[in-house]
């Protein structure tokens, strides 16, 4: 049966009744049409609701709601490309509609479009500056354009207007975060968590703040209560074994690397963090993990590295030398690395080589530990090469 087709209980109606005007019965259809749809987005029923607009759209192309309702729904649907073509003609049946532009800078964001979305958001703010709703998603693409205290100031504005939303106390908490003001950024998510304590994101926010701001302890207790909620969270994973990598504890870390490459096999990061986790014992598999990270991503200048120190520790020092050589093609101001290939060098007995990247090392300003092994090695160096002439590549 058609939208606003009578029902069999219409048929009730007496016949002292005034018939409806066209302009009634036009309204009565769309209200249908409307209702209908948004009882499919409520159901989460994206498809369902482009469906039923479709028929709006076709019973009534004049009608500024029909095309907005179906981007909307089309946006819901991740057919962004087709949200933008419905919005853009609702703008010109109604060029003054705040809420388009809203919709329509979220489709164009998703898309990729950060400067359309920008101006439309920006638009639908002068049309209706009272909309929290708004201020969020430009403040969260200022924060994504690394605007952060633009981002800080349209989520101020979020919050004043809807003080209640978890969602805006948490956008406006990691912008916090990115813009350093680690202690701003936890008392937002504290109050965001206490709006909505099931929010895994915002657990995760949180976590990624503390670790910035040096509680490892509680930023693992934030990435496992974050994956009690959503245990389907690939970064919150990572994350959590990050910390707990840094935390010394080993076995969790590889629990958590171990969850992330099976949510997401394709994830360099993941098979990245695992191969560390391994590299404490299983030197085998690390090198395993850390191949296949550099299958996946092979820009990583990390991995590299990090491979090049398990095959140091293999004895596998050509294989460290040439690992060591493509992580300072891709980063050449990590000291860390010509320290480390210096080692390699050295154990692989090209002294003038290690002595030249080690005393490069140093001129970079290693940490102290670093530092102090480099010294040891060169004076090692000087020994070795007192007995015998310095060996050249």
């Amino acid at each position: 049966m058609l939208a606003g087709a009578a029902t069999p209980a219409d048929n009730t109606m007496t016949s002292t009744a005034a018939p409806a005007t066209p302009a009634q019965t036009a309204t009565t259809i769309a209200d249908t049409y409307r209702q209908t749809g948004e009882a499919k987005i409520n159901a989460n029923d994206f498809a369902g609701a482009v469906a039923v607009f479709n028929q709006w759209v076709e019973a009534d192309p004049k009608n500024t709601q029909a095309w907005y309702f179906r981007g909307a729904a089309k946006d819901d649907a991740g057919d962004y490309a087709g949200a933008i073509a419905d919005l853009n003609q609702a703008l010109q049946l109604d060029p003054a509609h705040a809420k388009t532009y809203y919709w329509r800078g979220r489709a164009k964001d998703a898309a990729g479009d950060h400067a359309g979305a920008m101006a439309d958001f920006s638009r639908s703010l002068e049309l209706d500056p009272k909309n929290a709703d708004t201020w969020l998603l430009r403040g969260e693409a200022k924060d994504d354009a690394k605007d952060y205290v633009g981002a800080v100031d349209d989520l101020n504005h979020a919050v004043e207007l809807d003080p209640k939303n978890a969602a805006a106390w948490a956008a406006r908490g990691t912008a916090k975060d990115d813009a350093g003001d680690y202690a701003g950024s936890i008392a937002d998510l504290n109050q965001s968590l206490e709006l909505d304590p099931t929010n895994a994101k915002a657990y995760y926010w949180r976590g990624w703040t503390k670790g910035d701001a040096g509680d490892n302890a509680g930023a693992i207790a934030d990435f496992d209560q974050s994956l009690k909620l959503d245990p389907t969270n690939a970064g919150a994973c990572l994350e959590a074994g990050r910390a707990k990598l840094k935390g010394g504890d080993n076995a969790g870390a590889l629990a958590d690397f171990n969850r992330a490459v099976e949510l997401e096999p394709q994830n360099a990061k993941a098979w990245y963090g695992r191969g560390m986790a391994k590299a404490t014992r299983d030197f085998a598999g690390a090198i395993a993990d850390l191949n296949r990270s550099l299958q996946l991503d092979e820009k990583n200048a990390e991995a590299w590295y990090y491979r090049g120190t398990v095959k140091g520790l293999t004895n596998d020092y050509t294989g460290a030398i040439a690992d060591f050589n493509q992580s300072l093609k891709l980063d050449p101001a990590n000291a860390e690395a010509y320290s480390a290939r210096g080692m390699a060098k050295f154990g692989a007995h090209d002294y003038a080589g290690a002595q030249a990247d080690l005393i490069q090392a140093l001129d970079m300003h290693l940490d102290l530990n670093e530092a102090d092994n480099a010294r040891k090695a060169l004076a090692l160096i000087k020994m070795a090469t007192q007995k015998k002439p310095v060996a050249t590549n």
